[in-house]
């Protein structure tokens, strides 16, 4: 199954069979309300890279400026793809 984003992965999991690898901070914010478990990946996970394009034309744009350095400095703030896909979710087995 291929979903467009980390954030409706616990929903589908916890109401499955299903499995599926996420990054720690994504599981965590769900764990609490949904019923699934959370455990740590014994196999080496691949790196987030997160890109941001635009035209040539744009690069002296103010708005896009700020947007961009208030995307880097939230990214560097939060280290999100160093913690791609270290956790994986199931089913609670509590059922």
């Amino acid at each position: 199954m291929t979903v467009p984003g980390f954030l409706s992965v616990p929903f589908l999991v916890a109401e499955s069979d299903m499995y599926a690898f996420v990054p720690s901070r994504v599981a965590d914010v769900y764990r609490s309300d949904l019923d699934f478990v959370v455990a740590a990946t014994p196999v080496q996970h691949p790196t987030l890279v997160e890109a941001v394009y635009w035209h040539p034309s744009k690069n002296d744009d103010p708005a896009l400026r700020w947007i961009v350095k208030l995307l880097r400095t939230t990214a560097e703030r939060i280290e999100f793809a160093s913690e791609a896909g270290d956790v994986a979710v199931c089913q609670s087995t509590d059922r």
